[in-house]
């Protein structure tokens, strides 16, 4: 055996272990290391559970954000819906007003223009109109010229509609006005934001209509739900350039026209000229010896030959309207 032992350690000199390949340092730690074989690895479990659980946190980080991010969301939408909601409701056309004898749209005592709702008034996509605006307020209120910028209610497109306006002097009661030429392009409720400079002075909310399609067959009375609400009887000896007498039927209860004003506009097909057959007027009596307004007279002239329209509005809404042929 010692020869044995002899050869391996001459066959081991031979090799990459010849020498001396373990100092007494290192010879002391290999002991002691066999005398206490699980020692070196009482730790190892460490850092496994420190990987795990900077996993854990990290998952639930990740988890928070993404459920963070979703309630934000939610509110924000949530909030976006009662803004929109909110600004839907509060498009409301303005109230009309008197000033000076005129009918206006606006804000009564800050700003508005000559506008009473009927046909002709109306705001139609594209079409151009006179306006004439007036305005109340200090002086140092109207430094700057003016200008008017339309917005939509649906989209928020705006549009300059006046630019660079020089306002005049009082008219109609009112401390400022001017006249003025404005189109909108298409149908639906527009904000008017006035502004002298860059200061907005008062907003003004209108509607614009589809284009009517009128209907110029000759009538002498309005039908409504299978209801006669108007019929009139004209002079026969009817005839253009001349003053005749008219007799208006109206067929509801006096309630109807009780209070509110009741005024008359005449259309003429080829001109589209207008001309007011009865200016508004405020109705207190219905005709006399009857309940309503049976027998509502007016004598006026129409300025043309051919086919009139007259149309019959009530508080500034229309209510009826015929058609007639004039000589």
């Amino acid at each position: 055996m010692e020869e044995q032992l002899n050869n391996l350690r001459k066959a081991m000199d031979d090799t990459v272990l010849k020498g001396t390949h373990f100092t007494k340092e290192q010879k002391a730690k290999i002991r002691k290391a066999v005398k206490n074989p699980n020692r070196r690895n009482r730790f190892e479990w460490f850092p496994k559970l420190l990987t795990t659980v900077f996993s854990l946190v990290f998952l639930i980080i990740v988890a928070d954000l993404s459920i963070g991010e979703k309630w934000s969301g939610s509110i924000v939408n949530e909030v976006k819906d009662k803004n929109a909601e909110k600004q839907t409701q509060s498009w409301k056309e303005s109230s009309l007003f008197k000033s000076g004898g005129y009918t206006m749209i606006g804000e009564k005592q800050r700003l508005g223009f000559i506008y009473d709702n009927n046909e002709v008034l109306r705001f139609y996509p594209n079409k151009t109109q006179k306006y004439m605006w007036h305005f109340w307020g200090e002086d140092q209120e109207f430094k700057g010229k003016l200008k008017v910028v339309a917005t939509h209610e649906n989209d928020n497109e705006q549009i300059n509609v006046l630019e660079g306006i020089e306002v005049g002097g009082p008219n109609n009661g009112a401390d400022r006005h001017t006249p003025s030429l404005m189109s909108l392009p298409k149908s639906g409720m527009w904000k008017l934001d006035a502004y002298f400079g860059n200061e907005l002075f008062g907003t003004v909310f209108v509607r614009v209509y589809d284009e009517p399609k009128e209907d110029w067959k000759s009538h002498d009375e309005y039908v409504k739900d299978g209801v006669t609400l108007l019929s009139v009887a004209p002079d026969p000896f009817l005839e253009a350039g001349k003053p005749f007498g008219y007799l208006f039927h109206f067929t509801a209860s006096f309630e109807t026209f009780k209070g509110k004003e009741l005024a008359i506009y005449a259309y003429h097909k080829e001109t589209s000229e207008r001309i007011t057959a009865v200016s508004p007027t405020i109705m207190n009596e219905p005709s006399a010896g009857y309940a309503t307004l049976e027998r509502f007279t007016a004598t006026f002239e129409v300025p043309y030959s051919g086919l009139w329209r007259y149309e019959v509005v009530l508080d500034g809404e229309f209510y009826a309207d015929v058609v007639l042929f004039v000589k």
